[in-house]
């Protein structure tokens, strides 16, 4: 309850156990048993089985106790998550340790539980604070909202840090050009490198082939194109040596993708996804954006999880309204015609048993004086 709000990290921690466990009804609780038993799940799992019939709750007896904080959402459960509350979990809210003293079973705001006489808990693996790991609700639109938060907060961190990898990988392009560069370097006499005397001898070279060249045309066109393909050679030294730093930084970052796809493959160890999956998956990834690489992947994968949460919250909306409307029209057919279906209840799992009896009045008829019973049975099958 929103007048509760600072209470949710302690109330998320007593709760977690119920709230963390999947809800089977005692009709499907032996099909479910048999699968999981067929299978590694890779993960715990905790079943609660409810029956089809839930005992009323039980009124709160303890000092402030956690069942005023709470509300139980509308749905095919609510009666037992009621009943299961108030009686496994009517635990008082105090404020500090010392008054953990003055009650049977207590929780303070600060996370820590008292479940019993002389058994004390406080689980601070995870901050009471962090929302990241509260899993109550019926809605989880805050805590979606949460993570979008904090995905934009790592995404100005991401930005951040890429405009200074690509600092780096510009100071490193330079580096290898410099290293090419000195080690030609290396590879040259002083003699090379000797300015007076080279400039001494590029006088005379000068001045012998102007004396050669001055009563010889062809010497001249031959003394241009030697300039010519020294300069020539030149540039393709230049080309070449930025093309070897360009495949320095593209071997560098193969070797990363390599490294990130052996990572992610080894997260995939032991995980089967079938063919017919993956294909809808591809389908809906290219249907964001055609293009996917390591850049883009990231915000296209979240876009594609919003969509399949809202479809999933859709479904399960949808479910919810067809069984109340089931139990609906089921509860009005028992009432005008309870001598018809004297072994069915309002549930959805007896939807078989009414379109067993909707067979049978097409079939023999009923001794009924109005036709409302088929019709009935017929909106019952409908739903």
């Amino acid at each position: 309850m929103p007048e509760y709000a600072e209470w949710t990290g302690a109330i998320e921690r007593v709760l977690h156990p119920l709230a963390s466990a999947l809800l089977v009804r005692d009709a499907d609780l032996v099909r479910v048993r048999r699968l999981i038993e067929k299978r590694s799940l890779g993960t715990r799992l905790v079943i609660e089985a409810v029956p089809a019939d839930a005992a009323a709750p039980r009124p709160a007896r303890a000092r402030d106790s956690l069942l005023h904080r709470v509300r139980v959402a509308e749905g095919p459960f609510q009666k037992w998550m009621q009943w299961r509350l108030s009686d496994s979990f009517d635990v008082s809210c105090v404020a500090g340790p010392d008054e953990l003293d003055e009650v049977e079973r207590g929780v303070t705001l600060g996370g820590q539980i008292k479940t019993s006489a002389r058994r004390y808990e406080k689980n601070d693996r995870v901050a009471i604070d962090d929302r990241r790991h509260w899993i109550l609700g019926s809605d989880n639109q805050a805590k979606i909202d949460h993570l979008l938060e904090r995905r934009a907060a790592a995404q100005t961190e991401l930005d951040r840090m890429r405009a200074e990898l690509d600092e780096h990988l510009a100071a490193g392009q330079a580096a290898m050009a410099r290293r090419l560069l000195l080690e030609r370097v290396l590879k040259r006499t002083w003699a090379e490198f000797d300015a007076a005397a080279a400039e001494a001898t590029i006088a005379d070279r000068e001045a012998e082939l102007a004396r050669l060249t001055a009563r010889s045309r062809d010497l001249d066109e031959a003394s241009r194109a030697v300039e010519d393909a020294e300069r020539r050679k030149q540039s393709s030294n230049q080309e070449a040596d930025d093309a070897n730093a360009a495949r320095a930084l593209a071997m560098s970052a193969l070797q990363a993708s390599d490294s990130l796809i052996a990572q992610l493959t080894a997260r995939l160890h032991g995980v089967e996804v079938a063919d017919a999956d993956i294909a809808l998956l591809e389908a809906r990834y290219r249907a964001v954006q055609r293009r996917i690489d390591t850049a883009n992947i990231g915000d296209i994968g979240l876009k594609v999880a919003n969509a399949l949460h809202a479809a999933a919250k859709e479904a399960d909306d949808a479910r919810s309204r067809s069984m109340m409307t089931f139990a609906r029209l089921a509860s009005e057919f028992r009432g005008a015609w309870p001598a018809a279906a004297p072994n069915l209840t309002s549930d959805v799992d007896d939807r078989s048993g009414y379109r067993a009896l909707l067979d049978g009045i097409r079939t023999r008829g009923l001794p009924l004086t109005r036709r409302t019973s088929a019709d009935c049975c017929a909106r019952s099958r409908a739903t």
